[in-house]
């Protein structure tokens, strides 16, 4: 079943001027002049606002929390080669387990904590910025994990070949696909 949202939800949680202007869009794509509670699937708010500003979105659903979760940490993982202190790969082994209902909060309070000082540690961008995706997926709000998580790993992707200006965007193309694959399924 899709993971869906509506514009009333929206509508609510776009306190910000970002939020506004994305509300205004996806009335503007719908026609419409007023908000409702019509299902509107994530997969359409990518296609009408674009991936980053869908990240935005995910707290507007808390029930798919554990999806969310996930999605962090995949993206996390995509960058784990580059974190380079232990406490970032071991967080994201707890913040798995929390998702499952294996660990609890305090172990992911702990986890994030480890996260943070492996990032504050870090003499590399690279390796900083992964051990601040590994620290997002380990956040105790998983809507805002899956967002931070993955805007840390594709800042992890550009900063790890500097040479290679389209790395980040290739982090981000590979986690919209997967954003995607979840939000569809």
């Amino acid at each position: 079943m899709p993971l869906t949202t509506t514009l009333n939800r929206i509508d609510a949680y776009a306190l910000c001027p970002d939020g506004q202007a994305r509300l205004s869009r996806l009335l503007s794509a719908f026609g419409k002049t007023e908000t409702d509670d019509e299902p509107l699937p994530y997969a359409r708010i990518v296609e009408i606002t674009g991936f980053e500003d869908t990240l935005a979105a995910c707290p507007i659903e808390p029930r798919y929390a554990k999806k969310w979760r996930l999605f962090a940490i995949w993206c996390a993982r995509r960058v784990e080669r580059l974190m380079d202190d232990p406490r970032s790969k071991a967080a994201l082994v707890v913040a798995e387990r929390y998702a499952n209902g294996d660990a609890t909060r305090k172990e992911l309070q702990a986890a994030w904590e480890a996260a943070y000082l492996a990032e504050k540690c870090s003499d590399d961008a690279s390796a900083g910025y992964a051990a601040m995706s590994a620290m997002g997926a380990a956040r105790r709000d998983a809507p805002l994990a899956a967002r931070d998580s993955a805007l840390y790993a594709m800042e992890a992707a550009e900063w790890a070949d500097v040479d290679d200006a389209s790395a980040a965007r290739r982090e981000m193309a590979a986690q919209k696909a997967k954003f995607l694959e979840i939000v569809r399924a």
